[in-house]
């Protein structure tokens, strides 16, 4: 399938060809084609938009432009559209061999850096295949990376706040038992029950174990005194209630 000019009085139409043969018992008897218009594929090219700001455009497999957004491009070929590329990249024999490639473009032709990538296409059983060129330009890729890094970041902080928050609730609830209970201790190891204060137990874990063990030390130290109290009030009859089996008072 080669693209043709077919001159019409004063018109130029330009027409891809595509000729396929005519077999009969394993021999070619003749040939039969078709003509169309390239026109009928610029509608299909602009409707290909895969990103933002991005196109495509057909190219035939010698090389020449046959349907691009910009139509004043149309039957140029790949030299004279993007003199840059071509030369770097030699994109009339890459197409022409049916070559699936991509790169980055610095071609002035398209004014911004661009990803550009050329894709065969192949029809029936012809070894001419045509490209379809995808160009999207860099910041519209790298934009949605971003977005992406940026939405995962993001996902990231709010996870840490939220597992911050956790850990705090936890540890809150952890150390404010030892911290009372540490001064319930230090009260009672200077003999000050009077600024010894039962503690609220909240768990069921060890924390809460070792507060109710300290509100029971609290309580027997409170009875020992109040019966001191009593033998020294020269109340001898006072009975003491031992806290366990074991108390040696």
């Amino acid at each position: 399938t080669i693209p043709e000019v077919e001159a019409l009085d004063d018109l130029a139409i330009l027409e891809a060809t595509i000729i396929i043969p005519i077999l009969e018992d394993g021999l070619v008897v003749g040939m039969t084609g078709m003509d169309i218009p390239l026109e009928h594929f610029q509608p299909i090219v602009e409707e290909v938009k895969p990103f933002p700001q991005a196109y495509t455009f057909l190219v035939s497999n010698n090389g020449r432009v046959v349907a691009h957004p910009d139509k004043n491009l149309i039957y140029q070929t790949l030299e004279e559209c993007f003199p840059v590329d071509q030369g770097i990249f030699n994109l009339t024999s890459k197409i022409g061999n049916g070559e699936k490639f991509s790169y980055i473009s610095e071609d002035p032709a398209f004014m911004y850096s661009s990803y550009v990538s050329f894709i065969p296409l192949s029809i029936g059983n012809t070894n001419t295949p045509w490209s379809l060129g995808i160009v999207v330009p860099v910041n519209v890729i790298v934009k949605e990376a971003n977005r992406a890094f940026y939405i995962s970041v993001g996902a990231g902080i709010i996870g840490l706040i939220i597992l911050s928050i956790i850990v705090w609730f936890i540890s809150h609830n952890i150390t404010r038992p030892l911290i009372k209970t540490t001064q319930m201790l230090r009260h009672l190891s200077l003999g000050n029950l009077k600024h010894a204060s039962r503690l609220v137990i909240t768990t069921n874990d060890e924390v809460g174990e070792m507060t109710r063990s300290a509100n029971t030390l609290l309580d027997g130290m409170n009875h020992t005194a109040e019966f001191a109290n009593q033998i020294g009030e020269g109340n001898l009859d006072a009975r003491y209630e031992l806290l366990s089996e074991n108390a040696i008072l």
